[in-house]
Formats: C-alpha cells, structure tokens, sequence
C-alpha cells in the first residue's frame, strides 16, 4: 500500500497509535469527533485568519489577541508578503510542488507566514496546553525548500497563556531537521509496505480514543 503525503500532525498520530492511525486514516472505521475545545480552537484560527489576511475586527472571544494579529498584519508595510493557513508541499527531491500533486510528499499548512527574499517568519496559533515541539522545525524546512530564505524565524503563540516559544532556523541546519524527520517517516512508509498496524496502549486510551474495536479502549470496560 502506497503511503499519502505525510505531515507533522499524521506523523505524530502514528507514532502515538499504529492501530489507531490505521482505523482512523486509512480503513476511515472512526472519526475523531470534535469536543468543546478543538471547536473553540478552529473559531479562533478562523478569526485570527481574517483579521490578518482581511482587516476584519476580531469578535470579542480573540479580541485579547489583537496585538499579536495587528503586529503580522503590519510586516505587509515592511516587504514582507504576509500568508494566512497558507499550504506548503515538497515531493522527495526536496522541490516545491502542489498540495494534491502526485509527486506530493510532505505537507504543511501555517497559520501566519510572512516572506521576503531572504527570510520567512511562521506563527502557529496553539490554544490548547503549552509542550514543547518539532512541528515548525518541520515547517521551517518545508518553507526553505518553498522560498529559497536563508532564515526561518518561528514561533508557537501560546494564545491561553499569552506566551511565544520562538526559534530560528537557517540553511545549514537542513540536514539536521531532515535527519529528525526522515526515520520517523521511514517507520511510517514502512507500516504502510507491510500493512502492519500494532497497537500502543496509553493513558490516552481510558477516553480519547474513538476506536472502540480496540481492547484497550477504556470505553469498553464502562
């Protein structure tokens, strides 16, 4: 079985779960339903998006954020051009290519971006727990293979907490975010080739995990 393009998040969720990865993204036996929070979450994305990309006024539940939203929309005045859930693809040469291309490898999409020649700034919007991660690491390589910058400063805006987690990558380090990324996604293509699916128990199965065909699943022993 050939493996789709592959992102940040997908990645992860094979990594925490095989078994629920193949139920949920490749048989499609569940969905991973909406709760109260990730709701919240798309608004809030959705309202920080047009407030940047369009100048529309943030409705009262993101009306804390307008700095932060006022801050990007003015790099537009400092030649920057400035991106909103902007779609980025790269095939296995490494070359940019289309979203639903067939040559489409590894994906990204970024809540901000802002480009000039020489170097990219992308924020994501977290609404949920602060942790640390490698997802804009992965992102910023994406974004240099696009663009050709020599810079990519990123942050992960941190919107419950008010905080930005900020780090700058360049050039010279493409081998080493590759190296993080390429034997994760290896396991990934290999699961796929063999069709090999093992389940991973956690504390997240006792009443995250919609796959209740599982005997791990918490909800069954309700």
């Amino acid at each position: 079985m050939k493996m789709p393009p592959w992102s940040y998040s997908s990645l992860t969720a094979f990594e925490t779960c095989p078994r629920q990865y193949q139920e949920l993204r490749v048989l499609k036996n569940y969905a991973q339903g909406d709760t109260e929070a990730t709701i919240w979450g798309k608004e809030v994305h959705g309202d920080l998006e047009f407030r940047i990309k369009d100048g529309t006024p943030l409705p009262e539940r993101s009306a804390k954020w307008e700095p932060v939203a006022a801050k990007v929309a003015s790099l537009k005045d400092s030649g920057y051009t400035v991106l909103t859930e902007q779609q980025f693809t790269i095939d296995r040469e490494f070359n940019m290519t289309g979203w639903t291309s067939p040559t489409a490898w590894a994906r990204c999409i970024i809540d901000a971006a802002a480009i000039n020649p020489d170097k990219a700034v992308l924020l994501d919007w977290k609404t949920g727990k602060r942790k640390p991660s490698t997802q804009l690491m992965m992102s910023a390589g994406l974004v240099m293979h696009h663009y050709g910058v020599k810079v990519v400063d990123t942050g992960f805006v941190w919107l419950k907490d008010g905080k930005i987690d900020k780090e700058r990558f360049t050039r010279e380090q493409l081998p080493e975010i590759w190296n993080e990324f390429l034997p994760r996604v290896r396991r990934l293509e290999l699961a796929y080739e063999t069709d090999t699916w093992p389940v991973r128990p956690s504390g997240l199965c006792k009443q995250w995990c919609p796959v209740l065909s599982c005997k791990f699943n918490g909800k069954n022993s309700r």
